[in-house]
């Protein structure tokens, strides 16, 4: 498995924007607004992953779009993040940021 950089570069303006994923509120897979910069190719584990998402089978049907099942949402989902990760399957990721003076000494 690999990480790939996205090829796009983003602004970082918001909250959001220094986050590593969406929050809860915005962690549906339809998200509009998250935008990845690194990209996990999960080609390799996505049939892994929709199995053991049947396993959660009170979840299955429990979609926001009548007859479409969280198997099928996740496949897209992971097809999409391929395209835009320039693999067949990915997950996306937003990279976090830390700033640290390394001047300030840690108080043992």
């Amino acid at each position: 498995r690999s990480a790939v950089p996205s090829s796009k570069s983003f602004p970082h303006s918001s909250k959001q924007d220094r986050q590593t994923g969406p929050t809860s509120a915005q962690s549906s897979p339809t998200w509009k607004n998250f935008m990845p910069d690194i990209f996990v190719d999960i080609t390799d584990i996505l049939e892994e992953k929709v199995k053991l998402l049947e396993l959660h089978a009170s979840q299955i049907e429990r979609t926001s779009i009548e007859n479409l099942r969280i198997t099928e949402i996740a496949r897209a989902y992971a097809t999409f993040r391929g395209v835009q990760g320039r693999v067949r399957y990915a997950e996306g990721f937003r990279g976090l940021r830390l700033l640290r003076n390394i001047n300030d000494r840690m108080c043992l």
